[in-house]
């Protein structure tokens, strides 16, 4: 008969067998088995299931055994372990699955150290280790077969204190030191993630937030790992429609990484080509906006457009027509004494809304002036200019009463200036 042997260091302790919430390790957040349930659902299930099976705790045999036992008319298979009854009953752990029985006994040896895993017809226990042999058939078989989608058996691409990268599988897969803890079937995955302190449940699954999670791991990546995630990010992964409002800054590697190319939100990409606006795609790495909007508030230098306010964005065009405009429109407010605070800078450029003429920036003393604002009226260009500036003096924002305020203040003031009435 074939077996799945699985051996660890060290000779386990029969008691902590059937001693139910028995487990040395609840105080260890890395280690998986940590709930002393585990085990008894194992030998639960393999018994339940006519699976054949043996323990060595060295080179000695634990003796298992289930006897039948009628309680209140109901008749319960009841597991002894070297001829002591315990409290173990073949209906424990009903909604594992065969994978997680290779899990647990799995987990337990590399928690243990020294895991060791092979399959073999040669039955025995060795001094010092535990040994546990499962018989390879059925679905047992099929686990042991497919053993990398349970396990990581690859080497790591990026590997720190807290969490590891691995490649990609055919779904998104979340692992806690090699272990399946998560696989989200709907969703391919640019990576595999080992989360080394993951919150698990008792059945051994994930139970964390997990855009967290995965967004404080990719801030964190190195240069390379930047350059893959980069390539490989797309539409159906579960990276893509991430929140990344959740965690941390996106760290230097990043910049770095990126260099000298621009990034933008597809959303505004999609907004400007939807206008016809010609933008030079060759230097630009095209981000869902929520990765876009956070990556560039931590590197500003890296994006293709300024974020104008909450809802607009501005891609900087040069257009020295316009510019000759607004010059000559700037002349004209200073030759009727207008004042325009000396502080401020403007650019040009195309705002994601057609109907934005213009933007200040209050905290960069920028105006953004749509390049849409060209086809107006050289008055048009004039009251622009005057509104942005108004907004930079009065602190005051668009839409506002404080603003409309303002502008029946400066209205009023002027025309009493202009016959020197003293209010």
């Amino acid at each position: 008969m074939e077996y799945l042997k699985i051996q660890n260091s060290g000779e386990l302790d029969v008691r902590l067998i059937s001693l139910m919430g028995g487990s040395t390790k609840q105080n260890n957040k890395i280690k998986i088995g940590k709930f002393g349930t585990g085990l008894k659902y194992s030998l639960a299930f393999l018994v339940r299931n006519n699976i054949d099976f043996k323990i060595f705790v060295g080179e000695e045999e634990i003796k298992i055994d289930v006897k039948k036992e009628n309680i209140q008319n109901t008749e319960f298979e009841i597991l002894y372990i070297n001829n002591e009854r315990t409290s173990i009953t073949s209906t424990m752990g009903l909604d594992w699955e065969p994978w997680m029985i290779c899990r647990e006994i799995w987990c337990n040896a590399l928690d243990e150290g020294n895991a060791f895993k092979e399959t073999t017809s040669s039955v025995g226990g060795q001094t010092n280790t535990t040994t546990f042999f499962i018989q390879n058939t059925g679905k047992i078989k099929e686990v042991v077969d497919d053993w990398g989608n349970y396990f990581i058996t690859s080497s790591a691409i990026f590997e720190t204190d807290d969490f590891a990268i691995y490649p990609a599988k055919q779904t998104l897969c979340i692992y806690k030191n090699g272990v399946l803890i998560e696989r989200k079937s709907d969703y391919k995955g640019v990576f595999s993630y080992d989360i080394k302190g993951a919150e698990i449940n008792e059945l051994r699954e994930y139970k964390g937030y997990l855009e967290n999670d995965l967004g404080k791991i990719i801030k964190a990546l190195d240069k390379n790992c930047v350059e893959l995630f980069l390539s490989s990010l797309k539409e159906g992964t579960f990276e893509y429609d991430m929140d990344y409002d959740w965690s941390g800054s996106f760290n230097k590697e990043w910049s770095d990484t990126i260099g000298n190319a621009k990034v933008i939100a597809k959303d505004d990409f999609e907004a400007f080509k939807s206008r016809g606006v010609e933008i030079d795609e060759s230097e630009l790495i095209i981000v869902p906006t929520s990765l876009f909007k956070k990556l560039s508030s931590a590197h500003p230098h890296i994006s293709a457009v300024r974020r104008a306010d909450k809802v607009n964005s501005f891609h900087e065009v040069i257009d020295k027509d316009f510019e000759h405009k607004i010059n000559i429109a700037i002349s004209m407010l200073e030759s009727c004494g207008y004042e325009i605070n000396p502080e401020l800078k403007w650019i040009t450029g195309i705002f994601g809304s057609a109907n934005v003429m213009a933007k200040i920036n209050i905290d960069e003393k920028l105006i953004m002036f749509s390049t849409e604002l060209k086809r107006k009226s050289q008055f048009d260009i004039i009251t622009a200019i005057i509104e942005e500036n108004e907004h930079f003096l009065s602190g005051y924002e668009d839409c506002s009463r404080s603003f409309q305020q303002h502008f029946i203040d400066l209205f009023a003031k002027q025309i009493l200036e202009k016959k020197q009435i003293l209010i």
